[in-house]
């Protein structure tokens, strides 16, 4: 919708009254006049000796208005030429702004400006560039500069200040009002306009590069498809499908046709900036060593050494060029507020070459459907397929230092949820008959629900070309009909070197742990009058007794909550209950079968979360997995089977190790001096980050529930720090001991069965044995519980690591 005429209020026949937002535009600056007046006058010590109000102390520098001032008086006088108005000096800078003649919503308004509801956001027709923007363009900050310091008694610059505040709103999903509320108290608190202090003037400085976006218009109601444009505008378009028919009706003229839009990203310039960035360029030259110098190995570490990469990697295929590089996409919904209907789905990609900490980093969005429907897959995936099949024929160009790579990029897998996945393959959901995508297992009704069947016969499999033959088949046959599931044709089967059945990788988080673990714990714990029923009061009231005794380090982000607010858990929660903490609960109180079957479950998803395994061990995690589902109770399945923490005010960093806070000046014991053979003093620390995970000595226990002091040796030691110390005696020898006790490992299993042996959790015994190493030596962080009168070592895989 477009602005009226500019300052329209002064025209002949307009109303006479200022718009709100011009108002406090002009009474801002009318405050920054007097207070730049009052700062000359104070600095000159002018004082007319006539007048005895005039002997104002200099540090007063804020002036109040007064009381006869409001927002009637401004609509007929401009504010910004009142300087001559009556002035009091009668209060200090620093509370001035709680005498402001405003009552508490004009003043909210004015300092914590909220744009949600503001339809210069909401309106994707207004041009900010116009003559119609510059009623706002008045309260434009034009102090703003990124490199420029706070005050003059900081080195702390606006935009860092800047940044720090829309990474607080990210880390904590602050709202928009928020963000700007806390922009403005820092505003408040240097008196002066050293940040954006609302959602305009914050997106104008922030501005998006438009290049990379393509807006694709179609229809909402019938989902036909107009076509791409650079620049958004549904002026001139009617849907020839649905459109108004109605020509009489003047109402429905006056309408604009209900035409929506969806984004794409273009991916080949954020590919292109992501490998030149200098970091991603020594990780990609390090895994192509890897890849040349171990062809042969049997261990499984990433997606690189599957099956499909390398049958991709033979010669004449994409990755037998050593810079082509494989990626794995991923959709899915997500509400952006419990308010709101709109359902939000993104199109991932992440490069599969890359560090989990950098595909985190410069993760790519290809795609943005927002809508309070679901996206129309056929729609919303054919741009996407199009550019992908684009850059795995022609690539793109990016720098290697000097050198001018071309690199292609081939998708490999897609990682979505299981309505996600029946989605964007056009099939039934897994909730209906054939609704299983990996195989053509017809279901059964049960209870007035589809479930899939224990059968003597196994379902065959789908592949590739079954799945694209029936999507022919359903092409061919009247619309509605399905064949095995399939409903019709989807984009992915274009899609360039993609398997569609093999390249469908089952969600970890909402198959295991929002999926079967969760189920799993509910059915135990609510089946009442069953003999797997571990929930009744007593024995709730164990359980959670024992989950509170846990202490885990700091790479585990969550405490355990109790079973009672199991249905507040997140995926994390659910993880880590079943890694760390389910068997040690159950153990006594679970009947003996049951317990077995869930060891089961932990065993092969502790196997499959760790860094590396070799073929034995994957076989050895799916036998396991299939014996689950087989001895599962009943003969009918359902379909799914934070940061480092402290204060680090002062931290250095050595060979690799961060080393927090200052230390303390230390001279080593008897016992340290005999292992290090060492006199010389030192200094002793009880926090240190290694490989990006904190450890602590085992004195150091600010919270109860954490322990950061046991470690995991490379040589396969398990140890408990006692202390940490750096030794800088010489430029060139500056060493860090890490002093540990010896936890002796008895390779007795917390449970063994015929079935399974759980390995990751292991008898120890606790000496006073003091030992010694360098910090190198350290291999990962483990956890510690007692249970009765012994201990347990718990081993955490990589794959727990954070949330």
């Amino acid at each position: 919708m477009k602005r009226g005429p500019y300052k329209s209020y002064l025209n002949p026949g307009g109303s006479g009254i200022m718009p709100r937002s011009t108002f406090y535009g002009k009474l801002k600056k009318y405050r920054t006049d007097i207070a730049n007046t009052n700062d000359q006058i104070s600095n000159q010590n002018v004082y007319d000796d006539d007048d005895t109000n005039a002997n104002v102390p200099s540090c007063h520098k804020e002036i109040l208005v007064d009381d006869s001032f409001s927002i009637d008086s401004a609509a007929e006088t401009d504010v910004s030429s009142n300087n001559q108005q009556t002035l009091t000096t009668t209060h200090s800078l620093y509370n001035s702004w709680l005498f402001e003649d405003f009552n508490e919503q004009s003043f909210h308004e004015e300092i914590w400006f909220d744009a949600e509801n503001s339809s210069l956001i909401d309106d994707h027709n207004m041009d900010y560039n116009n003559e119609a923007s510059e009623e706002v363009n008045e309260v434009k900050d034009e102090n703003f500069s990124y490199h420029k310091p706070l005050c003059n008694c900081s080195t702390i610059t606006q935009g860092e200040a800047l940044m720090m505040t829309l990474a607080l709103g990210a880390e904590e999903s602050l709202p928009w009002k928020t963000i700007i509320a806390i922009l403005s108290m820092i505003n408040t608190l240097f008196q002066n306009d050293v940040v954006p202090a609302s959602k305009y003037k914050l997106f104008e400085i922030l501005k998006l590069n438009e290049d990379i976006l393509v807006y694709h218009l179609y229809c909402n109601d019938c989902h036909h498809y107009f076509g791409a444009q650079k620049k958004f505008s549904k002026d001139k378009f009617q849907c020839p499908i649905c459109g108004d028919d109605d020509d009489d009706d003047d109402d429905d003229d006056e309408q604009s046709p209900d035409i929506c839009y969806f984004l794409t990203f273009d991916i080949s310039l954020q590919l292109k900036s992501m490998l030149e960035d200098e970091e991603v360029q020594k990780v990609l030259m390090k895994n192509i060593l890897r890849k040349n110098c171990n062809n042969n190995s049997n261990d499984l570490r990433s997606m690189r050494d599957g099956e499909i990469y390398k049958q991709l990697s033979m010669e004449n295929n994409p990755f037998s060029t050593e810079y082509n590089f494989s990626y794995t996409f991923n959709t899915g919904g997500c509400k952006p507020s419990t308010s709101r209907k709109h359902s939000v789905w993104p199109i991932y990609i992440y490069i599969n070459d890359l560090s989990p900490k950098l595909n985190s980093k410069h993760m790519i969005m290809a795609g943005l459907w927002v809508n309070k429907k679901e996206p129309d897959m056929l729609l919303f995936l054919q741009p996407f397929v199009n550019e992908a099949n684009k850059l795995s024929e022609k690539g793109i160009e990016w720098k290697l230092q000097q050198q001018t790579i071309t690199s292609k990029f081939i998708p490999i897998c897609a990682s979505v949820d299981s309505v996600a996945r029946c989605m964007i393959l056009n099939m039934k959901e897994y909730d209906g008959t054939y609704g299983c995508t990996f195989c053509e297992h017809p279901t059964e009704c049960v209870d007035n629900f589809q479930k899939f069947s224990m059968t003597m016969i196994v379902p065959k499999e789908r592949t590739d070309k079954s799945i694209k033959n029936q999507m022919v088949q359903t092409a061919e046959i009247q619309e509605g009909n399905d064949v095995m599931g399939v409903l019709g044709p989807s984009p992915l089967m274009n899609l360039d070197y993609f398997n569609i059945a093999d390249g469908m990788s089952p969600d970890y988080i909402d198959a295991v742990l929002l999926g079967v673990i969760k189920e799993h714990t509910e059915i135990l714990l609510s089946s009442l009058g069953e003999d797997y029923y571990v929930g009744n009061p007593n024995q709730l009231e164990v359980l959670n007794t024992r989950l509170s005794s846990f202490k885990h380090p700091t790479c585990i982000t969550r405490s355990p909550p109790t079973l009672t607010d199991r249905k507040m858990w997140k995926a994390t929660e659910w993880r880590s209950w079943l890694l760390f903490y389910s068997l040690i609960c159950f153990k006594g109180i679970l009947p003996q079968k049951y317990f077995d079957h869930l060891a089961i479950l932990v065993e092969a998803i502790h196997i499959l979360l760790s860094d590396k395994i070799n073929y034995d061990e994957l076989d050895m995690a799916l036998f396991v997995s299939k014996s689950f589902i087989t001895i599962k109770n009943g003969p009918f399945l359902q379909f799914c089977e934070r940061n480092l923490t402290g204060c680090l005010k002062n931290i250095f960093e050595i060979d690799g190790c961060i080393l927090i806070d200052k230390g303390k000046e230390y001279y080593l014991n008897d016992n340290e001096q005999k292992l290090v053979n060492r006199l010389d003093k030192c200094k002793s620390f009880n926090r240190i980050i290694y490989n990006r995970k904190r450890y602590t000595s085992k004195s150091y226990c600010p919270w109860e529930k954490i322990d950061d002091s046991v470690i995991l040796l490379k040589n396969d030691k398990i140890g408990i720090i006692n202390n940490i110390c750096y030794f800088n005696s010489h430029e060139n020898e500056k060493k860090i001991y890490i002093f540990y006790e010896e936890v002796i490992r008895l390779r007795k299993y917390f449970y063994s069965s015929k079935n399974v042996t759980v390995q990751s959790i292991e008898e120890c015994i606790i000496t006073k044995n003091l030992q010694f190493c360098e910090v190198k030596m350290i291999l990962r962080p483990c956890m510690l519980t007692a249970v009765q009168s012994k201990h347990y070592v718990i081993f955490v895989p990589p794959g727990c690591y954070g949330d």
